[in-house]
């Protein structure tokens, strides 16, 4: 009788991993989207207002770009 038990309460776990693993899929595009595009958004904003304002779309391009190189930095200091 205990084995019924197991192999019940085993099944119930997989229903609910598989149905968790298949709502959070849903969502993967999305994040990714935003994984990606986000970090680019600085630069596209730099490259719409290169000829309003030039110094200024420099200002964003360099900056971002060093801040970045910065957060790339600390990570593979982190990990190495």
């Amino acid at each position: 009788m205990g084995t019924f038990i197991v192999i019940y309460l085993l099944t119930l776990l997989c229903g609910y991993v598989f149905s968790v693993l298949i709502s959070a899929v849903r969502y993967f595009p999305i994040v990714l989207f935003f994984t990606v595009l986000l970090p680019i958004m600085p630069f596209y904003v730099a490259y719409k207002n290169r000829k309003e304002h030039p110094t200024m779309a420099k200002f964003i391009s360099i900056g971002w770009g060093i801040i970045y190189l910065i957060i790339a930095f600390i990570f593979y200091m982190d990990w190495s």
